[in-house]
C-alpha cells in the first residue's frame, strides 16, 4: 500500500485521507466512531466514541500509522461477536499490503 502515483500520495495515504475523513463525518453527526488497523494482527486500535475530543485521537493514531506486512483480514480482523446487537456500519478500507477498518 506504500505504492504511490506521480502525484505525491501513496494508496496508504489516501486510505488514510479516506478513513479521516469518514471520521469526520461520523463525529459531526455525534455518532461513535472508532478505528483498528491491522496486517496480520491488530498493530493499533481506538475503541468507538462519539466524545467530542475523539475526533483528534482518531486522526493522531491515523497520522501514526505505517505499512505493515500482509493482510490477513480472516486472521487479524477484530471480532465484533461482542457488539452483535448494536446497530453499525464497518468500513474496511485495504490494500494487499495494509489494512485500515473504522467501526
Amino acid at each position: 500500500m506504500a505504492y504511490g502515483s506521480h502525484h505525491g500520495i501513496s494508496k496508504f495515504e489516501y486510505g488514510a485521507v479516506l478513513a479521516a475523513s469518514l471520521g469526520y463525518l461520523m463525529n459531526r453527526q455525534r455518532d461513535a466512531v472508532g478505528l483498528a488497523a491491522f496486517d496480520e494482527t491488530i498493530v493499533s486500535m481506538l475503541p468507538a466514541s462519539a466524545r467530542p475530543g475523539h475526533l483528534m485521537a482518531l486522526l493522531v493514531t491515523l497520522d501514526r500509522l505505517r505499512t505493515g506486512a500482509l493482510t490477513n483480514v480472516s486472521k487479524a480482523a477484530p471480532s465484533d461477536r461482542e457488539h452483535a446487537d448494536q446497530a453499525r456500519i464497518v468500513v474496511l478500507i485495504s490494500n494487499s499490503a495494509s489494512t485500515i477498518r473504522t467501526t
